[in-house]
């Protein structure tokens, strides 16, 4: 089975995209990398579906290399259109779906329109200093950051991602000082509170009294404290690493506790990944795929088993709501079609005809209640 690859470029504008497709065997994971001028972009990840058989997987392999070839050309056909009706959150969905190929400029141009056009997220600043930052542009990431807390005070990601951004830059105190606040807004914010412990960490390190701490004994204990939090709030960080940071703690073994936890960092996985979310809701808005049956089903099962696995985040239960309304509206447009055929098939079928026509009428109502909530 060994030598499954596929490999194309992707028309992109002025970049030289290149994306190639491959199966790992041993590990049975199916890893595409996106390149640029033979730059490496990014590299992702795909386990392969146990239930297939040998003679199966070539055609896997290439369905994925496939989609995510048609989700990139997708995004630039999609840039080209929104440009023009200056929809802020479909700028703000491309432009998380650019920063997920790490196609940065892309992201960088989408994302300030969508902040120009006044779109009332605070989403749009965590994307858009997402990529300052990844860009090597921290400075820039923290005034965008600022901005959004400004305008969005009590979300707490944003106050999460500033905290990361002074810490990379070494400013542990505004550092310490906006994990704090993610935690004060939400008290289970589990990343936050291990940041909190790595910053005091830092601290110890560098002998930098954190403001609020009495001595560098103290910032030791907050260090301990706060993972401890953090392991008993999130499965996530209940992981050997964490134990063995929680050991070297006990041993004053400060550094070595520190590159690990940096490596945890790295590492952990996110708590949701709604990646494919942006992607569904721009291909329902300017694409095919997104308005037939079985791609809007996908997206359903997807979102109720996240829904199964953390039944208490509010998000994933309001888009299901929404995703039950565009599976309603898939059935209805089939429903009139039927009506329509039975029409066509005895054009002196009344009731036929009165339920055509009732069912054309009292639809226009579900139309326009979609469109306003995927504004």
């Amino acid at each position: 089975m060994s030598g499954i690859n596929f490999s194309d470029n992707i028309e992109a504008r002025s970049r030289k995209l290149y994306l190639q497709t491959s199966l790992n065997e041993d590990d049975r994971i199916i890893i595409s990398e996106l390149f640029d001028s033979g730059r490496l972009l990014v590299k992702k990840e795909f386990p392969l579906i146990e239930r297939l058989k040998k003679s199966e997987i070539p055609e896997y392999v290439e369905s994925l290399h496939l989609n995510c070839i048609g989700e990139i050309e997708l995004l630039y056909d999609i840039s080209l259109k929104i440009k023009t009706i200056k929809h802020a959150r479909s700028l703000c969905e491309l432009g998380a779906q650019f920063l997920k190929w790490n196609l940065l400029d892309e992201a960088i141009s989408e994302l300030e329109l969508a902040i120009k056009y006044n779109l009332k997220s605070g989403e749009v600043y965590k994307y858009l200093a997402k990529a300052y930052s990844k860009k090597g542009g921290k400075e820039e990431a923290e005034i965008v950051l600022k901005n959004g807390i400004k305008a969005f005070p009590e979300y707490p990601d944003l106050w999460m991602n500033l905290g990361v951004v002074c810490f990379e830059q070494n400013k542990l105190q505004e550092a310490a000082s906006a994990f704090r606040k993610a935690v004060e807004i939400n008290s289970s914010y589990a990343d936050a509170l291990f940041y909190i412990s790595r910053v005091f960490t830092e601290a110890v390190l560098s002998n930098e009294i954190v403001q609020g701490v009495k001595d560098i004994e103290e910032c030791s204990i907050m260090a301990r404290e706060n993972l401890s939090r953090a392991i008993a709030i999130s499965e996530r960080y209940r992981s050997a690493g964490s134990e063995k940071v929680m050991r070297l703690f006990h041993s004053n073994k400060w550094k070595e506790a520190s590159v690990l936890m940096d490596e945890i960092i790295k590492n952990i996985p996110p708590v949701i990944d709604l990646s494919f979310d942006g992607v569904f809701y721009l291909n329902l808005l300017y694409g095919e795929k997104g308005r037939n049956l079985k791609s809007v089903h996908d997206y359903v099962k997807k979102l109720r088993s996240l829904t199964e696995k953390h039944p208490d985040f509010p998000d994933l239960h309001n888009k299901l709501g929404i995703a039950y309304l565009i599976e309603c509206r898939n059935l209805f447009n089939k429903a009139l079609h039927h009506f329509k055929k039975a029409e066509d098939l005895n054009p002196g079928y009344e009731e036929s005809s009165k339920n055509l026509k009732l069912a054309q009428n009292d639809g226009k109502g579900l139309m326009l209640l979609l469109r306003a909530m995927l504004k």
